[in-house]
């Protein structure tokens, strides 16, 4: 590929792995021929400078079926698009055969690239090639034709999505993800999807990211944190590989955050607060039994996360500070509580391995007594497990770091000394909050400004009660889930419970005489840009002609 001016010549190895990622064969059928869909991705397409486009036609057309199928060409969305030249090229390359295996063309979010390049072919193109097109201009009129949830969909093409339409709709309906109760029967709790995924996917990536869960320092990577969120309430495929560790520990707090109870309810830390092993345990043995079959499975994963503290830059604290609204639901603006719920977690992530080690002669109700607690075990003892519907994660939960004992974890021979840990909330500082995942900076006890509710239950013992907020001062104060604090105003958002709208379509350009105030040099940048698709098309046309006469010659 192109490095500034020089041409990289691609390895077998990474041609092979970009005509992966530019076409692939999905796991649904088009519902109208009973026909297999192969998948189309412009968003994936190389630079159009460099020299991958010869090679790259060729990995393409292996991967094709060699029976009937149908296509689904996602057209808009992408940074680089292949010239008018290439495209010609490439039609004639095309034999007779495998034009004729393809019976429909899906060609989702048409752009004047696409029509373009179609009204260039038209003399090339059959009429009855013609008749197997179909433009759809949105995801959800996509839906309307095949079941797009078994298809892998890159967030490239879902951003672009969202300037089309402000939601997806599908025909079936769906059980959402996101703010429903864990149901529990037999014994056991049905856990989603997405907890699988998740825990199987950062169990790899976290212990070698920095800074993770941090709030997100962007909107574009919040943004794909609710497509997400939409992708699992829809019950849509996944890869959490084209996401990324940052966004997907994001989507595990805005989970946590938005349960109907909290996991760690404040009134169940009791007063005065110990920094003991015995203290946390106790504490830990009056959680509802819910939050007890959640807890091991995040805790193993912070207590993985601190091991690894030279990159991941986190420790008992940071990490304290960062989910402690997720777990308890409270608000930094209730300062006491806000110091009571991040020492507590502060000292559940420290003292978790020792826990672990404590609890062999747990009682029979609480389902987690395993001598060497760990993630798969309390997954493979008491949870029934639904089939993976969604695409696997770059690991499974067998090689995660829920198979090594806790102790084995905490005396990682690598692992350095842990930095010096800060002071947990100073009750002097502006009233502010630690967002589920908007922009802060970890050197402070506490960053964005936001505020959340408390929610309420019934006990002898715990901190002082919260003043009751009305209900309008509760949307407000929680907005700031949505979006990074560095914008000015963080109560303009909407309420956690409510679905992030995606940004608004762009405005219609206006046509009509260009302005006087041009520039002279950008009305030179485009004559020199016109002269440029002038000689293309003339290019395309003599390619094109010889085709006509290749054609007329055999006839």
């Amino acid at each position: 590929m192109m490095e500034g001016k020089e041409k990289r010549v691609l390895s077998y190895n990474e041609i092979q792995r970009l005509a992966d990622k530019v076409v692939h064969i999905s796991r649904t059928f088009d519902p109208s021929t009973r026909l297999p869909i192969v998948v189309v991705d412009s968003t994936q397409f190389p630079p159009p400078q460099s020299d991958v486009y010869s090679q790259l036609v060729g990995q393409v057309l292996e991967r094709l079926p060699k029976t009937n199928y149908v296509v689904v060409f996602f057209a808009c969305g992408a940074p680089n698009k292949p010239s008018w030249s290439w495209v010609a090229k490439t039609y004639s390359m095309l034999d007779r055969p495998t034009k004729k295996r393809i019976k429909k063309l899906y060609v989702v979010h048409e752009s004047w690239w696409v029509r373009a390049v179609t009204e260039m072919l038209r003399g090339v193109v059959s009429s009855k090639f013609k008749r197997k097109i179909v433009h759809v201009s949105s995801l959800s009129q996509l839906a309307q034709h095949i079941d797009i949830t078994l298809i892998d969909i890159k967030p490239a093409v879902y951003t672009h999505n969202n300037k089309v339409e402000r939601q997806i709709t599908i025909p079936r309906h769906s059980t959402p993800v996101f703010g429903v109760n864990i149901n529990y029967y037999d014994d056991s709790f049905e856990l989603p999807q997405l907890w699988y995924d998740v825990f199987s996917y950062l169990g790899v990536t976290a212990p070698n990211t920095k800074s993770i869960f941090n709030n997100l320092e962007y909107e574009h990577e919040v943004e794909l944190v609710y497509i997400l969120k939409e992708a699992y309430d829809r019950g849509h495929l996944v890869d959490l590989d084209d996401y990324g560790p940052q966004v997907t520990a994001s989507l595990l707090k805005l989970y946590l955050y938005k349960l109907p109870s909290a996991i760690i309810p404040i009134d169940k830390i009791s007063l005065p607060l110990q920094d003991s092993i015995d203290y946390t345990l106790h504490i830990w043995d009056n959680l509802p039994l819910l939050s007890r079959h959640l807890l091991p499975d995040v805790l193993s994963l912070l207590t993985s996360i601190v091991a690894h503290a030279s990159r991941t830059m986190q420790s008992p604290t940071t990490l304290a500070m960062s989910l402690v609204k997720c777990l308890t639901g409270v608000s930094a603006t209730n300062k006491e509580a806000s110091a009571i719920a991040t020492r507590y977690c502060r000292n559940l992530i420290e003292f978790w391995p020792n826990i672990c080690q404590k609890r062999d002669n747990y009682d029979s109700e609480n389902p987690f007594a395993s001598p060497t607690h760990s993630r798969n075990t309390s997954v493979e003892l008491n949870i029934k497990k639904r089939p993976f519907a969604h695409k696997a994660s770059s690991a499974s939960m067998s090689s995660s770091y829920g198979s090594l004992p806790f102790y084995a974890i905490s005396k990682n021979n690598s692992t350095p000394e842990l930095r010096t840990e800060q002071s947990l909330i100073d009750l002097n500082d502006t009233e502010q909050d630690l967002d589920p995942f908007t922009t802060s900076s970890r050197t402070s006890s506490s960053s964005s400004s936001a505020s959340s509710v408390i929610r309420p239950t019934k006990t002898s013992m715990g901190p002082p009660p919260v003043p009751a907020k009305s209900k309008a001062a509760v949307a407000a104060a929680s907005a700031s889930i949505l979006r990074p604090s560095q914008k000015p105003n963080i109560n303009d958002g909407p309420s956690p419970t409510e679905t992030k709208p995606p940004p608004s379509s762009p405005p219609k350009p206006k046509f009509g005489p260009r302005s006087k105030s041009v520039a002279p040099t950008r009305r030179g940048k485009m004559v020199a840009e016109l002269a440029k698709l002038y000689e293309e098309k003339g290019h395309s046309a003599q390619i094109l002609v010889q085709l006509d006469r290749s054609k007329s010659s055999k006839t």
